[in-house]
């Protein structure tokens, strides 16, 4: 998804309106990067550990996002090290070798891609779940999960090797000295009509256009049950007996009690109990969803600027205004990158179980400290009363040692 544009004006032709947005690009290039890289390995670090936790560890869902941190942060070391060395020093890491050229742009295209399919394949279990709650446990494991995470990176990663034949190394003879240049990491002659006119379309339709739209789509569905759900379980429908005659009404829940007491308060309504956990159940569903739809709303959003970059660029920015395009086109890329460093916050601010963990985890974190260091007072006792020991054993040998010697003289 990314491009490279090359400022064809000196610095020193630029004007302060320019020169303040070149500064600007860099500025994204070098601070922001590193933000990004810290905060994003951090975070994805964190949710890694999480979500391997017992609470989370039988979950497919947990599959899913554990093996989504892990390409998240190869998205951000991958690509953000190519930014920063070019806000660093304006060397562009492709023209190392063209292998590595081929590599890096290979890599840049499947790694995001594979991020995207991931959250709609995550978005579809949800939604199988919800629609065909007693199918999903059949369908849906830790098996079938691994499977398709190992699927769809084959997929993913083969649909975009044409990209290692597009980009390489070219030769030109420059008209004005008859001399031969050799351009570095080019869309090579044979493929520019194709890849300007097809593949970049094809690019933007299988990493953002059609995951937004299935994502779309399908939180749209899950709001809709969840709504449905949601007012089932808020109220029922129950059939009394009123002086011998059935009756029909709907009773509300009553949350937060062990077991919600339904009724009516008339002495001849017999009176209806439902087991909490039908309520908690119902809620954890509901707050893993709402983490989703936040993280497929993130996803959107993030990735929008480079989408509307790529659509509208060409009318937006005629021949001599490069500056604001290549700023335009930095700021388009930190927002895409965003989204690959901020899942774990968005896990804490919409999941409590997700937040339930992470105080235990504190909580164990304590503990073993607090342990440590008793351990480690109680071998620093013994080890002072063994010296004790030793010391006073020792003394005890040396006063019967000068004992001896004072019978020996004596007896001499």
């Amino acid at each position: 998804m990314e491009d490279e544009i090359n400022l064809t004006t000196p610095d020193t032709d630029l004007s302060e309106r320019d020169k303040l947005l070149v500064d600007i690009d860099r500025a994204l290039k070098i601070y922001y990067s590193v933000a990004l890289v810290t905060v994003g390995t951090v975070l994805n670090i964190l949710s890694i550990v999480i979500l391997s936790r017992a609470a989370f560890r039988n979950s497919t869902t947990s599959v899913y996002l554990r093996y989504l941190a892990c390409i998240d942060m190869f998205v951000l070391y991958n690509g953000l090290s190519r930014h920063f060395v070019s806000g660093i020093s304006g060397y562009n890491i492709r023209y190392l070798s063209e292998a590595f050229c081929k590599f890096n742009l290979w890599s840049s295209a499947f790694a995001p891609d594979i991020s995207a399919w991931i959250l709609v394949v995550v978005t579809t279990e949800r939604l199988m779940s919800i629609v065909l709650p007693h199918r999903v446990r059949t369908v849906c494991s830790k098996s079938t999960a691994a499977a398709a995470v190992i699927v769809i990176t084959l997929i993913i990663m083969a649909s975009n090797l044409p990209v290692l034949f597009f980009f390489g190394d070219q030769q030109v003879r420059e008209d004005e000295t008859n001399l031969t240049v050799t351009l570095r990491c080019v869309i090579l002659t044979d493929y520019e009509t194709f890849m300007n006119k097809v593949w970049y379309w094809l690019d933007l339709l299988k990493f953002v256009l059609l995951p937004s739209s299935i994502l779309t789509i399908f939180n749209i569905i899950i709001i809709i049950y969840v709504i449905r759900s949601r007012r089932r379980v808020e109220k029922v429908v129950a059939t009394k007996t009123f002086r011998g005659r059935p009756n029909s009404m709907t009773l509300t829940i009553l949350k937060g009690s062990r077991h919600a007491q339904l009724t009516s308060g008339h002495p001849d309504f017999t009176t209806t109990t439902v087991p909490n956990n039908c309520v908690s159940g119902s809620n954890k569903e509901i707050s893993l969803t709402i983490t989703l739809l936040v993280i497929n709303a993130t996803f959107v959003i993030c990735n929008t600027p480079i989408v509307v970059y790529f659509l509208a660029s060409q009318y937006w920015f005629p021949p001599g205004l490069q500056p604001a395009e290549r700023l335009t086109l930095t700021a388009s890329i930190m927002a895409m990158y965003t989204n690959n460093a901020v899942n774990f916050l968005l896990y804490c601010a919409t999941g409590s179980r997700f937040r339930a963990e992470i105080r235990h985890l504190c909580s164990d974190l304590r503990n073993a400290g607090s342990s440590w260091a008793a351990s480690s007072r109680l071998v620093k006792n013994n080890n002072t009363s063994s010296e004790v020991l030793k010391s006073n054993h020792l003394d005890d040998q040396m006063v019967s040692v000068m004992g001896s010697m004072e019978s020996f003289y004596t007896y001499q």
